[in-house]
């Protein structure tokens, strides 16, 4: 338990300083989104440490609703600030006493967010079509796939030829396609077509590659190291459903 609520923890902490990177550049509906992820691996978090499994199912559904209804209005007014803080008021009328008193208590503050303005539904639309390309959630995923495919042949054809270096690269260029469509096919199956999950999935995925203190020279090895560092950082269920994804190397 204590290991799965660290975990938790250290999600939300990365999370929320991307966040404030974000707000920094002045990106609304990444410091939003960021935000929203860091604030439900706290809650997750905090259900965890009070061993009520059998309630946080139900807790954590009505956080992906929240957000969704939130988001998805045209004119929330306000800043980003005061959206991430609704959406608190409201998560906590889903939780008992107990559990608002924690999260009260755990939750950072959102004062990071209060210079930029509220974004509004339009602006995560757009959010989502930029990473999408233009392309339906469907064929995004089929390129991205293909994509993986042909950087996977080129990596064992440098393998072959004794090109370490370029082997090693092209492994990763095909392993961050998968792990792209796999976010994106993800999102659509659990109904977060603004790609939200996606943004902050993404985000401990990178955080958790820069953390390699280094790769090994082989590359099997190299891209075997990256790999197991993205299947942690999504975490039990999607860390296991991406492995399987994985193309073989």
């Amino acid at each position: 338990m204590n290991a799965t609520r660290d975990r938790l923890l250290s999600d939300a902490a990365v999370l929320w300083t991307a966040a404030s990177a974000a707000a920094e550049r002045g990106e609304a509906v990444a410091a939003v989104s960021l935000a929203w992820g860091a604030d439900v691996r706290t809650a997750e978090a905090a259900l965890v440490n009070r061993q009520v499994a059998s309630s946080s199912r139900g807790f954590l559904q009505a956080a992906s609703a929240v957000v969704q209804r939130l988001v998805g209005r045209d004119d929330p007014g306000g800043t980003a600030a005061d959206l991430v803080a609704h959406a608190r008021d409201v998560l906590r009328e889903a939780a008992d006493p107990g559990l608002q008193r924690e999260l009260a208590r755990e939750w950072p503050k959102v004062d990071v967010l209060g210079t930029l303005p509220a974004p509004l539904r339009p602006d995560f639309e757009d959010a989502a079509r930029s990473r999408l390309g233009a392309l339906t959630p469907s064929a995004f995923v089929a390129a991205r796939m293909a994509q993986a495919r042909t950087a996977m042949d080129a990596a064992q054809h440098h393998r072959i030829a004794g090109r370490t270096p370029e082997a090693i690269q092209s492994g990763y260029e095909s392993d961050l396609a998968v792990l792209e469509a796999y976010l994106v096919e993800s999102a659509m199956a659990v109904g977060d077509p603004l790609l939200l999950t996606v943004r902050i999935r993404w985000e401990l995925a990178a955080r958790a590659i820069s953390a390699i203190p280094g790769l090994p020279d082989a590359p099997v090895a190299a891209a075997e190291r990256i790999r197991q560092a993205v299947v942690r950082a999504l975490g039990p269920a999607d860390g296991e459903r991406l492995a399987h994804v994985f193309l073989p190397l």
